[in-house]
This record gives C-alpha cells, structure tokens and sequence, in this order.
C-alpha cells in the first residue's frame, strides 16, 4: 500500500541484519521503538524435551518477521530441525494457534504480554532463541501533505512538555 501511495506511512518490525525489501532511495524510515520475538507455545502443550520435537508454526516468506526469523535460524537447521507445520504472515493468527497448543511460533513480546502474565504462553525455548526488534516508521522520500510532515517530525521523538 505504501509502495502505490495508498499509505503515508507503514509501520512495521525491522531487523538490522535484514535489509528492508522497499527501495531506499524512495523511502526513509526512523526507529520509533523496539521489541523482541520470542519463543512461546501454549502452557498446555506437550513437545517433549527435545528442539527437534517441536511443531514449528511459520511466518510466510513474504511477511517481514518471516524474513527476520529464517534469518536468526539459517544455520540452526540440524539443532532444531524445525518443519513447519502451518504458516501465517500475520503474528496475531500464529499466536492463535500456539494458544491452541498446535506448535512454536516466534511472537512479538508486545503483543503477547498478556497471554504471558496470564501463563497461558511460555517459553518453548531459552532466552538465547529471543530476535530482537526495532519498530521503524517508513514513509516516502517524496514531500507529504503538511499535517503528514508535521506528524513525521514528532514521530519517534521525546514527548514534548505540556505548558
């Protein structure tokens, strides 16, 4: 949508080791905040003690958490052994399913935390397995409408005193 100028902005996950896949010099972003994929299954599930036993639920490789969590495991094939089981390119249907104690899904930590307080989450692996986060705001390079530009300059920055 930002691509055909249906959009002003995306905000989106973003990874320092995985290059954007939008042109860079047609589009600027800016670190607005930061998060961290993490491991998690359903309390209730049962893999056993062994990585290689775990139902592995995917990103598509179109999604960018997708590209972001092939690339943290690229090399981590025979450890993990991980095939996945079923593949979404949205988190939110992914967490679904690990609440459903259907396999392993890399989640984001702020969309997950209250599934965690409530213990209905937990780790399917150690903290080692976490991919931290940045969350960009990406815009066009081309000038905006003023309120789009005003917008842009106060995202990301401190919050401004009230007077």
């Amino acid at each position: 949508m930002l691509i055909h100028g249906q959009v002003q902005f995306l905000l989106c996950h973003r990874h320092p080791d995985v290059p954007p896949l939008l042109a860079p010099d047609q589009f600027t972003s800016k670190k607005v905040g930061e998060d961290v994929l993490v491991p998690l299954t359903s309390a209730s599930a049962n893999f056993g003690t062994s990585p290689a036993a775990l139902p592995y639920l995917a990103y598509t490789h179109e999604s960018g958490l997708g590209r972001i969590v092939a690339h943290r495991l690229r090399g981590k094939e025979d450890y993990l052994h991980l095939k996945p089981l079923f593949s979404s390119h949205l988190a939110a249907v992914l967490m679904s399913m690990a609440l459903e104690s259907k396999g392993v899904a890399w989640l984001p930590k702020s969309l997950t935390e209250q599934e965690i307080l409530d213990g209905r989450l937990v780790r399917a692996l150690d903290e080692s397995w976490d991919i931290p986060l940045e969350i960009h705001l990406t815009r066009p390079k081309a000038i905006l409408s003023q309120s789009a530009e005003e917008f842009w300059g106060r995202a990301g920055s401190d919050p401004q005193p009230s007077t």
